[in-house]
């Protein structure tokens, strides 16, 4: 094991700098950010200085503000959930209206929007996380310039996302949440209510 590191002096190099190897022989999953989603992806982009230009520089925009608002809802909502059993979780019955109305917005939150940032690696890509070296090929974003198309698609062989044209950051929102929710492939099995979408 040890004479294939001492190939072409691999076995000193990961002696001398073991944090630069460390993530490709360790698999630490840690959670994905909106800066890693958002970094991971390149943008096809239409010719500059065009009508389709100007729309899809708004939705990498509104893409980019969306991850981030799953992050800091997701992010919120734990701390909350956190503070409020360390301090009001208790079994004789003295919160019981408020631990039952709690639960219940949790759960009314919890399948309004996509659930994590994974969701979203996983609607694209099928993968729950980035692969220490990367995908086969470049993860892309590309645009749905067919008006009937409301929500998202991907094509997970090709790492592609293809983002719906919306005119407002909320619709964008919405149709980003539903199509990810409704997806019938990866996520949780779910079938898609195309009466719903469209």
């Amino acid at each position: 094991f040890v004479e294939g590191f001492r190939t072409l002096g691999l076995l000193k190099e990961l002696q001398k700098n073991p944090n630069v190897f460390h993530d490709i022989f360790v698999c630490e999953e840690k959670p994905l950010t909106a800066r890693d989603l958002s970094s991971l992806f390149t943008v096809a982009y239409f010719a500059q200085g065009s009508n389709r230009r100007a729309l899809e520089n708004q939705l990498v925009c509104f893409w980019r503000d969306w991850l981030i608002d799953i992050e800091c809802l997701l992010f919120a909502f734990q701390s909350i959930f956190k503070i409020y059993f360390v301090q009001y979780n208790t079994t004789d019955g003295f919160f019981p209206c408020l631990t039952v109305a709690f639960f219940h917005c949790y759960f009314l939150l919890k399948r309004m929007m996509v659930h994590s940032l994974k969701d979203v690696l996983v609607f694209t890509s099928g993968a729950s996380a980035i692969p220490p070296l990367g995908f086969p090929c470049q993860p892309e974003i590309q645009f749905l310039h067919d008006t009937k198309k409301i929500c998202p698609e991907a094509n997970t062989c090709g790492v592609v996302l293809y983002l719906p044209l919306h005119s407002s950051y909320e619709a964008f929102k919405t149709f980003m949440t539903e199509g990810i929710l409704q997806a019938p492939s990866f996520l949780n099995g779910h079938e898609c209510d195309s009466e719903r979408l469209h």
